[in-house]
């Protein structure tokens, strides 16, 4: 049986409700059971680690990140972006806690 069909049987809890009732990443859970979380399973990022990256993007291009920066030709430790869509419904939403474009290249805290 895939992992996808036990998570369908309900045999175990899918990542989403794990970082639901634990606000911890998937793999942060995995590790606090002194386990080390497989490479072939994705990395679930929070929210904050979400926005981490798309500052540090903006100030590496000293640009507003694009949906082009987490596409097909992306760098692969990038999450794609669907992920912020995920995280926060739209990709633009996902910039709005960042500010304006300078907000972003600066290391003003955002929280």
């Amino acid at each position: 049986m895939g992992s996808r069909e036990y998570d369908r049987a309900r045999l175990r809890p899918s990542r989403g409700t794990v970082r639901s009732h634990t606000k911890l990443s998937f793999n942060e859970v995995v590790r606090s059971c002194h386990l080390e979380p497989s490479n072939e399973t994705r990395v679930f990022l929070m929210p904050k680690e979400l926005l981490d990256l798309l500052r540090m993007i903006a100030k590496k291009e000293n640009r507003r990140p694009k949906t082009n920066d987490f596409g097909r030709n992306r760098d692969p430790n990038l999450p794609h972006f669907m992920a912020y869509y995920n995280a926060f419904g739209s990709f633009e939403n996902a910039l709005a806690p960042l500010g304006s474009a300078r907000l972003m290249i600066t290391n003003e805290p955002i929280y």
